[in-house]
């Protein structure tokens, strides 16, 4: 039997026995592999596989994506980006707004400004939550045995 060790708390366990969802990643249960994504580094290995994905296979090498881990780790270290606010960039700049991913730009091409637009966006946008969410208060209006709900109007 060949022992593996768990990505998320290092124990060494068998490799029959270990969890795994992809090859030569390993993890003692389930639990384990939720928490592992849950992490800085998980976060950064989840990115790390999205941006890869969209990279052409004549463009993929291992030098490559050390670049691709370099630049991620710069961008969270001297910028203070969430690996998981990239990797909703990247989707949201590939999937939402279908622009094509340019191999030779790298990361480049998405950070900082669309994280910044992407970022400026969620913040509008959970401002107007808390303030639909203040307004919204019902009153109630009891006409004979009906109860009639009336809402404030939403002043923008």
């Amino acid at each position: 039997m060949s022992k593996v060790t768990c990505r998320n708390c290092k124990k060494k366990i068998n490799k029959e026995q270990a969890f795994s969802k992809k090859e030569r990643v390993y993890f003692c249960n389930e639990d384990c592999y939720r928490q592992y994504y849950h992490t800085d580094e998980g976060e950064l290995e989840l990115f790390l596989d999205y941006v890869w994905s969209l990279y052409s296979p004549e463009y993929k090498d291992n030098s490559k994506y050390m670049m691709i881990r370099k630049q991620a780790e710069h961008y969270h270290k001297e910028y203070g980006f969430k690996y998981k606010g990239m990797f909703l960039t990247a989707r949201w700049y590939v999937e939402t707004l279908e622009q094509p991913w340019k191999d030779e730009y790298g990361l480049g091409q998405i950070l900082p400004d669309k994280y910044n637009q992407l970022k400026e966006y969620y913040e509008e946008k959970r401002k107007l939550k808390s303030v639909v969410k203040q307004e919204d208060k019902k009153e109630r209006i009891v006409n004979g045995g009906n109860t009639v709900r009336r809402r404030k109007m939403l002043e923008l």
